[in-house]
């Protein structure tokens, strides 16, 4: 029997791996059906957590899958500019040069991606970039080339909460507040019609006294910043993601605090999830949410994190493999065509042999 196609999304920190595992159907069906999460030991090194990666995709039944690798929010900077193009390629030269401005270091130390939210009348094109550097994205690539590992992407977090939502609320096209809580840090997004607009990160102790203030200081925080950088529409509604037994008590919290409407998003009414992925939910004290929302759609070239010069040679062998697909297809064709040619020429050759037969037999008939 032909195995499934499949693709592994994992997030690795200092401390905790976590991985899922989501099957590949036609034409677009996904399904999840492996949860896994391993503690990363204090003062690791790189050939320690290639072992614990090693041992966690063995029991997931890894061969020689696609990967994405999520980046944790507090490992990038994003920031909404306003760029004087409209052309991808045009604003694929102007990134680079903006990126230095936010963060101290040369531009070839930075990695960029970006996604286009908007253009106006005057021809301004509105991003949302993504700024990362070089040697935490070379990091995961040293990793992964220890395990043999040669497809992978590199994507923001922040990214795979906005395609959750829009891939379970498909229909609402408000501006919303996603918050994913997990135990010991929250990651916020805000986003509009299947865009990120905005998104910011902070870590949160349950054990610390007034915790649910600061908690809410935080998100009045980051919607203040948001409207402040972005000067667009507030938030409509709050919506809760991540850690499920925390959920219910945050939105009690928010419920006392803001005057936005919440809810909790459930995994459960979706397809997309198999018995044994819910159920490893509920028993998990971290939150898969963002790594769910990578998986659900192909990732754009532009907002993939890996360097550019890999990026290229990846498209070099992907069109040396269409050329290559393409030329074997012609080929079967041409092949099909000459059998087809070969046989008629055969049959006719048959059927003039018989006339020839039938003519002799008249001709000697005639003679008398």
């Amino acid at each position: 029997m032909k195995a499934k196609k499949a693709i592994f999304i994992l997030q690795l920190t200092e401390h905790i791996l976590k991985v899922t595992k989501c099957l590949l159907g036609y034409p677009a069906k996904r399904e999840f059906v492996g949860l896994e999460s391993e503690l990363i030991p204090l003062n690791c090194d790189d050939k320690k957590i290639t072992e614990i990666i090693e041992q966690v995709f063995r029991r997931l039944e890894y061969n020689n899958h696609p990967v994405i690798i999520t980046l944790a929010r507090n490992q990038a900077i994003l920031r909404y500019l306003k760029i004087p193009s409209q052309s991808p390629r045009e604003i694929e030269g102007i990134i680079p040069l903006q990126a230095s401005r936010y963060l101290p270091y040369p531009a070839n130390e930075l990695i960029t991606g970006y996604q286009s939210i908007s253009v106006d009348k005057e021809g301004y094109s509105y991003i949302n970039l993504v700024i990362v550097r070089r040697d935490v994205v070379e990091r995961y690539l040293k990793v992964f080339g220890k395990l043999n590992i040669k497809n992978v992407i590199i994507a923001l977090s922040s990214y795979g909460l906005c395609n959750l939502y829009t891939f379970i609320k498909s229909k609402d096209i408000k501006v919303i507040m996603i918050i994913d809580i997990d135990s010991q840090q929250v990651e916020i997004v805000i986003a509009s019609q299947k865009k990120l607009l905005f998104s910011r990160y902070f870590k949160i102790n349950r054990n610390q006294a007034n915790w649910q203030g600061l908690f809410i200081d935080e998100i009045n925080k980051t919607q203040d910043a948001y409207l402040k950088e972005t000067s667009r529409e507030a938030p409509s509604k709050i919506i809760l993601v991540g850690v499920g037994k925390f959920l219910p008590e945050y939105a009690e919290i928010l419920k006392d605090q803001s005057a936005l409407p919440i809810e909790i998003l459930s995994y459960e009414q979706n397809k997309c999830f198999s018995k044994n992925v819910l159920e490893g939910l509920l028993n998990s004290e971290h939150s898969f949410a963002s790594l769910f929302g990578l998986g659900l759609e192909d990732i754009r070239k532009s907002l993939n994190l890996l360097p550019e010069e890999i990026k290229r040679r990846i498209e070099k062998i992907s069109k040396y493999k269409e050329y290559l697909r393409l030329s074997l297809f012609i080929t079967g064709i041409i092949f099909i065509l000459s059998l087809g040619i070969i046989k008629d020429l055969d049959n006719k050759a048959r059927y003039l042999k018989r006339l020839k037969i039938e003519l002799d037999k008249i001709i000697n008939e005639a003679k008398p």
